[in-house]
């Protein structure tokens, strides 16, 4: 397998940079980092670009989505951690999840809450 090679920015780059390639860099950056998911037996299973999968309970209590909802982003991170160790992953799937790129961990937390206004017909806070 040949070796990738580490990008180093030329002054020719820094003159050249446009919008254009600003957005083909971030729509790369999305598509590096997407998340897949399917919903079964009141579970969301999250499945990451790095092959990852992730279980979150689609009938959570009102203390545990109202700690992810009044937290902080650390708090609300942290709260998903104990979601995902609960829903049969084990710390081990919580030391994978912490080890994600920061967009697939956002991407996660906006999925779960998409699916749970759903599934409960409320809306969840940003």
């Amino acid at each position: 397998m040949a070796e990738e090679k580490e990008f180093e920015p030329t002054v020719e780059d820094f003159e050249n940079w446009t919008e254009e390639k600003e957005q083909a860099e971030f729509e790369r950056i999305a598509s590096a980092n997407e998340v897949k998911y399917v919903i079964g037996d009141n579970t969301l299973f999250v499945r990451t670009s790095a092959g990852n999968v992730y279980r979150l309970p689609m009938c959570p209590s009102y203390a545990e989505v109202s700690a992810i909802q009044n937290g902080t982003d650390d708090d609300g991170f942290e709260h998903l951690c104990t979601l995902i160790e609960d829903g049969k992953g084990g710390t081990d799937a919580v030391e994978r999840f912490k080890s994600e790129p920061l967009q697939t961990m956002v991407k996660i937390l906006e999925v779960f809450g998409e699916k749970l206004a759903k599934a409960q017909g409320a809306t969840l806070g940003e």
